[in-house]
């Protein structure tokens, strides 16, 4: 296990958070929370969970792969560019963590980020630089 880089994880956490406002409903609401995971806390999660439209659990996996959003309410909104999810979902993976994205029956989603704890020894892999993906 490494030691997370901190920039990378600075833009999860800001990804995340950025497409709970960005795909909330007006006066909706986000519920961010931190917590420890696993026999003796093995693991750290990031949990960012919001309101929003009900959305379709089998196509909400999709919102991890470059440049995919749901629908035409989701394009042209001037709100991004369908990166934010691939990027958490590349960092995540050269933290060798998990991305867990769950609908929420009343609306909105469920973000989960759990990455393992670390002995501060080593660094993570970082995605590839040239397009912030993993590859």
């Amino acid at each position: 296990m490494g030691v997370g880089h901190q920039t990378l994880l600075r833009r999860v956490a800001d990804n995340v958070v950025d497409n709970a406002i960005a795909h909330n409903d007006p006066g909706g609401w986000i519920s961010v929370a931190v917590r420890a995971e696993g026999d003796d806390a093995g693991a750290v999660s990031l949990v960012v969970e919001s309101s929003g439209p009900v959305l379709d659990q089998q196509r909400v996996a999709d919102l991890a792969q470059p440049f995919r959003r749901l629908g035409a309410d989701r394009t042209g909104t001037g709100q991004g560019s369908g990166l934010g999810l691939s990027i958490v979902a590349a960092i995540t993976q050269a933290h060798h963590g998990t991305l867990d994205l769950r609908t929420r029956p009343d609306g909105g989603l469920r973000v989960t980020i759990t990455l393992p704890r670390t002995d501060g020894r080593a660094t993570a892999e970082a995605p590839d630089t040239e397009t912030g993906v993993a590859r």
